[in-house]
């Protein structure tokens, strides 16, 4: 859906996670991720794609596959930087304070 001007200069990085609810209860989760490539210095939101919210009910022990996009563009990277994305180490970030903690996808 980028349009055609701008589809050189930005990125669209599609992540998959798997969220399992391994409660007794029935889980309400609402994602919140940064979607961040330390060694280029790139960083956005990720956001769920697909079916028009970002929240997500599970039922005790059950598993779904989430997918996430996050839009790279050049006020998160510069463009001559844009081709690196495929081979950088990608973190999602879902907690900064009080310890950092992320999910990290490398090649």
């Amino acid at each position: 859906k980028v349009k055609d001007e701008k589809k050189d200069k930005c990125r669209i990085v599609v992540l998959t996670i798997s969220i399992e609810n391994t409660t007794e209860e029935v889980a309400d989760y609402t994602p919140s991720f940064i979607f961040v490539s330390e060694e280029l210095n790139a960083f956005n939101g990720a956001i769920p794609i697909g079916s028009g919210s970002r929240h997500c009910t599970l039922l005790p022990h059950e598993t779904k596959e989430m997918k996430l996009r996050a839009y790279i563009g050049a006020s998160q990277l510069d463009q001559n930087n844009l081709d690196k994305l495929d081979s950088s180490t990608i973190t999602l970030v879902y907690s900064f304070y009080p310890y950092r903690r992320k999910l990290v996808f490398s090649r």
